[in-house]
């Protein structure tokens, strides 16, 4: 980069009274009226990360008594407010800053200052034996809208005299088959075609009456087209508004009211019935396809899963005779096995 011009990916620094990083308020600009020293109190910068109190009381207890310490880390950098018994102490260790070292690492040290800010114009506290008046309750939103005063009815959209719809159109019908469609009822201004339609602007007027008139239950390929005026879309305001929800819903376990007032008929749930001629078998491991043979005659079917088995007999009878061996141990080691009909 040559000299004079600036890296765009450096961080350029912030103008006076703007916010240093996201979400913080602009710094308080220091004058005499905002300003308060703390004459027993230092604040020491560029401390070295593995630096703790006790480190720190030996390292500035020589310049006398400490009552307090406080640190505090901020994006990867440690800070110290270091509190002595005496003003004469904190201004015995400014005089020597220059030769302090914490952990053989240079630190910097300043009289600590406290920055008071002005009071905010709005929502300032209210003064001493002055009761803040209640807050408002807000309105829900139902409410708020039902207040809010009707909009205007939108104007009425109008049909585009130059352009028509075209709907039924196959995936394989090409803008260019379209086109070439249109052009024999007139010039085509402008062509937009969608997965199942199409919206041609003829030049003229004419044009598109005549598409209409004539193109109407004609063919591109082997679909029949269905062709009328365009219409564009309506904007949001003249959109019909959705219906308000019945207040709670549909009752958990029961259906929601339908127009009228009458409850809507609920869905017809699925029952799956047992089948007479197939039992559940559990505790089935890979082995033990071989022991329900053993077990149980007249067997057409078994579909072995992870656990257990289902069995299809030849007629019901089989099956009961098989229910029959519940609570046995049918398979070594496995204790008692369960043997049901199949749902």
């Amino acid at each position: 980069m040559s000299d004079g011009q600036t890296d765009p990916r450096r961080r350029q620094p912030a103008g006076e009274g703007a916010p240093r990083g996201r979400g913080r308020a602009p710094r308080v600009q220091e004058d005499a009226s905002n300003v308060t020293v703390i004459d027993t109190d230092v604040f020491v910068k560029r401390l070295p990360a593995d630096a703790d109190e006790t480190v720190i009381r030996n390292t500035f207890s020589t310049f006398g008594n400490i009552t307090n310490i406080r640190l505090t880390r901020r994006q990867g950098r440690q800070f110290a407010s270091i509190t002595f018994e005496t003003a004469a102490a904190a201004s015995k260790c400014l005089a020597g800053a220059a030769n302090v070292r914490v952990n053989g690492q240079e630190v910097e040290i300043e009289q600590r200052r406290t920055v008071t800010r002005p009071p905010k114009a709005e929502g300032a506290a209210a003064p001493a034996g002055e009761a803040r008046p209640p807050r408002q309750p807000r309105a829900p939103k139902q409410q708020a809208a039902a207040a809010a005063p009707a909009a205007a009815p939108a104007a009425p959209v109008e049909a585009d005299p130059n352009s028509v719809w075209i709907g039924g159109i196959d995936r394989d019908v090409t803008a260019d088959d379209v086109r070439a469609f249109a052009s024999k009822y007139g010039p085509v201004a402008r062509l937009t075609i969608r997965s199942r339609f199409a919206i041609v602007a003829f030049e003229t007027a004419k044009a598109a009456a005549d598409a209409v008139a004539g193109a109407n239950g004609a063919k591109i390929g082997e679909r029949v087209l269905e062709v009328a005026q365009a219409k564009p879309p309506q904007p949001r305001a003249a959109r019909k508004p959705r219906a308000p929800r019945a207040e709670g819903g549909a009752a958990a376990g029961g259906a929601a009211p339908a127009a009228g007032g009458e409850a809507a008929p609920r869905r017809r749930q699925r029952t799956r019935t047992a089948n007479p001629a197939q039992v559940f078998v559990g505790g089935v491991t890979e082995e033990s396809e071989d022991d329900i043979k053993k077990h149980f005659s007249n067997i057409v079917k078994i579909e072995r899963r992870r656990g257990f088995a289902r069995v299809t007999f030849e007629t019901p009878e089989a099956a009961q005779a098989a229910l029959a061996k519940n609570g046995q141990e049918l398979f070594a080691g496995k204790g008692p096995s369960r043997v049901e009909l199949s749902r």
